[in-house]
């Protein structure tokens, strides 16, 4: 009865995010280590331990189109820290406050949780930025206005998460350039799979019920439509923003599971 209390249930649901973050830092460095090294096998050059050890983003490609560092750099850093946190926590209370009132279905907390996790990202990258400064690097900035993408190529080649597309076009879609249809598949493989390992094995770690499969599903969903859109949504500028916004948020339910809104407490 006793492990059955609520206070002993919080105990263990506590324990179980510990486990999982500490499962998602293991599996971030484990495989992270391995993607740094060989992109910057193929770019021949040599980094030093802070790119390979702590550098939030992947490739070097990125690593050397960050500034260097100078102290007039401190202030923007500090207050896009500021800007974001503040949108971070309003968007989390808007939504744990419909959720708990509410009562939302799966499905519909997949969707609220969109604006909620963006912002999110966005004051993580500000964060990691910030306390990024003492390396000697001014991080770019995570995204590239996703909002306003206005293609769906845009949106996953150079607004959303460029720490990470950046290493992708360099080390997966580069050498397959040749057959670019095959090359935007393999990246949306690459990457569903990334998903599943970050953050779908954290969560069955902490002693979760798997769902091994719906991240890769909702990345070969986007690259199934990236290969449908210069065949139908050419040259109107307003449909292919349209377009991108339907092809991202519509099957966002696969990538935002349960282990998904777990990872980031939603």
């Amino acid at each position: 009865m006793f492990a059955d209390s609520p206070s002993m249930v919080a105990l263990y649901e506590y324990l179980g995010i510990a486990l999982g973050l500490v499962g998602f830092m293991a599996v971030y460095l484990l495989v992270g280590l391995p993607l740094k090294f060989a992109g910057a096998r193929r770019l021949g050059k040599s980094y030093g331990s802070v790119f390979y050890l702590s550098a939030p983003c992947y490739s070097p490609t990125t690593w050397d189109r960050s500034p260097g560092f100078s102290p007039e750099r401190i202030w923007p850093a500090v207050r896009a820290l500021l800007f974001w946190g503040v949108h971070c926590a309003l968007a989390y209370g808007v939504y744990w406050y419909v959720v708990k009132n509410f009562e939302p279905s799966p499905l519909q907390r997949s969707y609220l949780a969109l604006l909620p996790f963006y912002v999110f990202s966005e004051t993580f990258a500000a964060f990691l930025r910030l306390v990024f400064l003492p390396a000697g690097r001014v991080l770019c900035p995570v995204h590239a206005r996703p909002l306003l993408a206005p293609s769906l190529a845009k949106f996953w080649g150079r607004c959303w998460n460029r720490w990470v597309s950046d290493w992708l076009r360099h080390l997966i879609f580069a050498p397959l350039l040749r057959t670019p249809y095959r090359a935007a598949m393999a990246v949306f493989v690459v990457s569903g799979l990334w998903h599943e390992i970050v953050l779908e094995l954290p969560h069955y770690l902490a002693g979760h019920q798997p769902a091994f499969g719906s991240m890769t599903l909702f990345f070969l969903v986007q690259g199934l439509a990236l290969l449908i859109e210069p065949k139908f949504v050419r040259r109107q500028p307003l449909l292919r923003r349209l377009y991108a916004w339907v092809a991202v948020v519509g099957p966002s339910p696969l990538l935002f599971n349960e282990a998904f809104l777990w990872t980031f407490m939603l």
